[in-house]
C-alpha cells in the first residue's frame, strides 16, 4: 500500500518493497480512456480464446522470442533477458522454443512461482529472478541443470525445492 510522508522541504512517497521516488509535487495519478462506440454497438463481445496453447503463443509466440533476442534460429539461443507479468499471461512451456537456453535474466518481472516458467528449462544453467515478487520454489526441481540461482528480493519463505538441484553452486537470497 502506497503512503506519503513529509521530510523536510521535499517529500518522499513510499511505494510497495521499498522503491522510493523524491522530489514529486505529488503522487502519480492514473488517467482514463473512454471510447465512444457507434450507437448500434452497445456491448461489444469479448473475443474468447479456448485453448491456453494459443494465449501462450500470441503472448511469447517464436516470432516474438526472435524479435527479444535478435536471431532468426531460435536453437541457437543461450541467454535471454526480459521482464514478463504471469499474472495475466502464462509462459507455457516457452522453453522448448529455446532448446539450448542456458542463461535466463527475469528481474523485474511479475512471477509468483517458478512453476509459472514451465518444465521445459531442463538445460538452465543459471537463472536471474530478483524482485520479482516469487513467493514460491514449487517446480524449481524440473531445472536440473541449474547451477547459479539469483532469488534476491523476493518473498519466498522455503527454500526447501531447492535441496532437489543436484548441480547448484550458488543460492542467491539476500533481502
Amino acid at each position: 500500500m502506497a503512503c506519503a510522508q513529509e521530510t523536510g522541504t521535499s517529500s518522499l512517497y513510499r511505494f510497495p518493497r521499498d522503491i522510493t521516488v523524491r522530489d514529486m509535487a505529488s503522487p502519480p495519478t492514473g488517467s482514463v480512456c473512454i471510447t465512444e462506440y457507434a450507437e448500434d454497438v452497445i456491448n461489444p463481445e469479448p473475443i474468447m480464446i479456448e485453448d491456453s496453447e494459443e494465449l501462450v503463443d500470441e503472448y511469447l509466440s517464436p516470432g516474438r522470442l526472435k524479435a527479444l533476442t535478435g536471431v532468426e534460429d531460435l536453437d541457437e539461443v543461450q541467454n535471454l533477458e526480459m521482464a514478463v507479468d504471469t499474472r495475466e499471461n502464462s509462459l507455457g512451456n516457452f522453453g522448448s522454443l529455446l532448446p539450448k537456453l542456458q542463461q535466463l535474466r527475469l528481474n523485474n518481472s511479475v512471477i509468483a512461482s517458478v512453476r509459472d516458467l514451465g518444465t521445459s528449462l531442463r538445460y538452465l544453467q543459471v537463472l536471474w529472478m530478483a524482485r520479482c515478487g516469487l513467493q514460491d520454489l514449487d517446480g524449481i526441481s524440473s531445472m536440473s541443470a541449474l547451477r547459479e540461482l539469483y532469488l534476491a528480493y523476493n518473498d519466498i519463505s522455503d527454500v526447501s525445492p531447492c535441496s532437489l538441484l543436484e548441480e547448484l553452486q550458488v543460492l542467491d537470497l539476500e533481502g
